[in-house]
């Protein structure tokens, strides 16, 4: 979703170095660019040739079980009043632990989720993300099934096709973004469309961070005009479940059988005087796929 109320700082000038051990400061930091790949960042550092030329992916092999360690500085100087500051790291690539002037602070495997972190108090603190060796599977009868108890994509294990290159690292957006103290943590929105596609009933389900007393959150669906279809609203809490209905929605179809119609859906945190705190809003198609 698209943040609306929220102050975005960038984290530049990173850097990135290697260890046997998680326990062990690299001996070495070279640039690195976020988002990306500890390999793309160290090659580029030695300057080695194009990785997808002749073999020049073999020299990469012994990356993927070291120990990677990226480090940045988080922005100096507090968020303002009311307001906190959040570490966000839309995707590590693939097990891995935070620290914050060296002490660990969180650890998560997986590639795909997200991570946020209050770092209020963290205003020009050292930040280092370490990424542990690639994950393999051990008792794996063939290299692409190393891959087979992890979220690893197999090919990069090795294809009849495709050479053996492990990417490692901060593969998506990291950044530090500054929010009001109360804010919409988490909001989604499902719906099921009727036998003959003449309504869909809604369901959204919002996660709110320190939610207030008299503070509400209001759902809005607007159509491609800008015309409000649908409101829901209730009293905020740390989960809310709106439900509603719409009838006759316009349907998304794929390329070639009409138009891909979308919706925009948004989701509001108000004070207890009905004004917006926080906004995040999506586009939202409604089609039903059936084999």
């Amino acid at each position: 979703m698209r943040e609306m109320t929220r102050v975005r700082q960038p984290l530049t000038t990173w850097t990135v170095g290697h260890s046997p051990l998680a326990s062990l400061n690299p001996d070495r930091f070279v640039p690195a660019v976020v988002p990306g790949a500890v390999q793309l960042d160290w090659a580029r550092a030695e300057g080695w040739p194009e990785h997808w030329k002749a073999d020049n992916f073999k020299k990469y092999g012994w990356m993927e079980d070291a120990y990677w360690t990226y480090r940045v500085q988080l922005p100096t100087g507090a968020a303002a009043p009311g307001r906190k500051r959040v570490l966000v790291l839309q995707g590590v690539d693939y097990q891995f632990e935070v620290r914050i002037e060296g002490v660990a602070v969180f650890r998560q495997e997986g590639m795909f989720k997200p991570v946020e972190l209050d770092v209020s108090d963290k205003a020009g603190a050292a930040l280092e993300i370490v990424v542990w060796p690639a994950p393999k599977y051990a008792l794996a009868h063939r290299p692409k099934a190393e891959a087979s108890r992890s979220c690893k994509p197999s090919v990069s294990y090795g294809w009849d096709w495709h050479p053996r290159l492990i990417p490692l690292g901060v593969w998506d957006e990291a950044f530090v973004e500054d929010r009001p103290a109360s804010f919409v943590q988490r909001a989604s929105v499902g719906y099921t469309l009727s036998e003959d596609l003449a309504y869909a009933t809604l369901k959204v389900d919002v996660a709110v961070a320190a939610p207030q007393e008299g503070q509400r959150v209001r759902f809005t669906l607007s159509d491609v005009d800008g015309t409000t279809v649908a409101v829901l609203d209730a009293e905020a809490s740390a989960s809310v479940t709106l439900h509603g209905l719409i009838s006759n929605p316009s349907l998304w179809w794929p390329n070639g059988q009409g138009q891909a119609y979308l919706y925009n859906s948004r989701v509001e945190l108000l004070d207890d005087k009905g004004t917006v705190i926080d906004t995040q809003s999506k586009a939202l198609g409604f089609r039903r796929v059936r084999v």
